[in-house]
C-alpha cells in the first residue's frame, strides 16, 4: 500500500509537473500573443493618432478656405450692392436728365412753331409791301408819263 501511495504520489507529482508545464507554455504563448496584440493595438493608435492629425490639419485647411471663400463672397455682394446702388442713381440721373431735355424739346419746339407762324406773317407783309411798292411805282410812273406828255402837248 505504500507503494501504491508513493506510486499514486508520483503519478500526482508528475501529472502536476506537466501540468506546471503545460501551464508555463501557456503563459508564455498567453503573454506572446499579448505583447503581439498590445505591439498592434499601439501601431493602431499611433496610425489613428497620425489619421486624426492628418483630418485635424486638412479640416482647419477647409476651415481656412471656406472662411477666405466666405469673405470673397461677402466681398462681392458688397460690391456688387454698391455698384446696383451706383447704377440706380445714375439712372435716376439720366432720366431726370431725358425728361429735362424732352421739357426743353417741346419748348423748343412750340417757341420754333411761333417764330416760323412770326415768319409766315412777315413775309406775307414783305409781299404785300412789294406789291403796294410795285403799284405805287407803277402810279408814279403813269404820273410821270402824264406829267411830261402834258409838257410836250
Amino acid at each position: 500500500m505504500e507503494n501504491e501511495a508513493a506510486a499514486r504520489l508520483r503519478a500526482h507529482r508528475d501529472s502536476l509537473a506537466e501540468l506546471d508545464m503545460q501551464l508555463t507554455v501557456k503563459n508564455m504563448i498567453s503573454t506572446g500573443n499579448e505583447r503581439q496584440k498590445s505591439e498592434m493595438a499601439k501601431r493602431l493608435l499611433e496610425e489613428m493618432q497620425l489619421k486624426l492629425k492628418m483630418s485635424t490639419e486638412s479640416r482647419n485647411k477647409a476651415q481656412k478656405s471656406f472662411d477666405v471663400a466666405t469673405k470673397a463672397v461677402a466681398d462681392a455682394s458688397a460690391k456688387g450692392h454698391a455698384n446696383m446702388t451706383a447704377a440706380t442713381a445714375a439712372k435716376v440721373e439720366a432720366e431726370a436728365s431725358h425728361a429735362d431735355a424732352q421739357e426743353s424739346h417741346s419748348a423748343l419746339n412750340v417757341a420754333l412753331s411761333l417764330l416760323q407762324v412770326r415768319a409766315k406773317a412777315r413775309l406775307d407783309d414783305v409781299n404785300i409791301a412789294e406789291r403796294e411798292l410795285d403799284n405805287l411805282n407803277l402810279a408814279k410812273a403813269v404820273i410821270d408819263a402824264e406829267k411830261r406828255s402834258r409838257k410836250f402837248a
